[in-house]
């Protein structure tokens, strides 16, 4: 993978942050749940995607630490 290349979509649920905190407390409370929840803020606004539940895809498992990063956002928007 060479430098600013793209790797692969961190996927989920996109969420505001009251239902992100929701989702956390039920996650917390269950050791069968990690937590797969990316914040980021875009266009002013602060989001969540929730990649808790496993769909396959293997964005979740990516290392976003803000210490150490190996990799860095883009956000990309689709219009469906």
């Amino acid at each position: 993978i060479k430098l600013d290349e793209f790797v692969v979509e961190y996927s989920g649920d996109l969420i505001d942050p009251k239902e992100a905190a929701k989702r956390d407390e039920i996650y917390s409370a269950d050791s069968e749940y990690g937590s797969y929840m990316y914040y980021f803020i875009h266009k002013g606004t602060k989001w969540c995607i929730d990649a808790t539940i496993e769909s396959g895809k293997l964005g979740r498992l990516l290392n976003h630490s803000c210490k150490v990063p190996n990799c860095a956002t883009k956000i990309i928007e689709v219009k469906t």
